[in-house]
C-alpha cells in the first residue's frame, strides 16, 4: 500500500473512531432526554400535546447533530472501503 494511501487510511480510521466516540456520547444525552419525554407521553393521551412532545424530540435530535453525524460516519465508512 503506497504511503499516501496509508495516511489517508489511518487519517480516516482515526476520524471514524472520533465520530463514533461523538455519537456514543450523543446517543446518551439523547436517550436521558428521551426518558423524560416518555414520562410526559404517560401522562398524557391528547393528541395536540403527544404531536408536541414529538416535536420537541425531533427538534432536539437535529440541534444534538446526530443525523449529521451519522451520514459523515457512513460517508467515512464508504471512502474506507473504496480504499481497501
Amino acid at each position: 500500500m503506497p504511503e499516501d494511501t496509508l495516511k489517508c487510511e489511518q487519517a480516516l480510521r482515526s476520524e471514524l473512531d472520533g465520530l463514533n466516540s461523538s455519537l456514543d456520547q450523543l446517543l446518551h444525552v439523547f436517550a436521558d432526554f428521551e426518558a423524560a419525554l416518555n414520562d410526559e407521553l404517560k401522562l398524557t393521551s391528547d393528541p395536540q400535546e403527544r404531536a408536541e412532545i414529538f416535536a420537541r424530540r425531533a427538534a432536539y435530535e437535529q440541534t444534538l447533530g446526530i443525523e449529521e453525524i451519522v451520514e459523515r460516519i457512513d460517508l467515512v465508512r464508504d471512502r474506507l472501503r473504496a480504499n481497501l
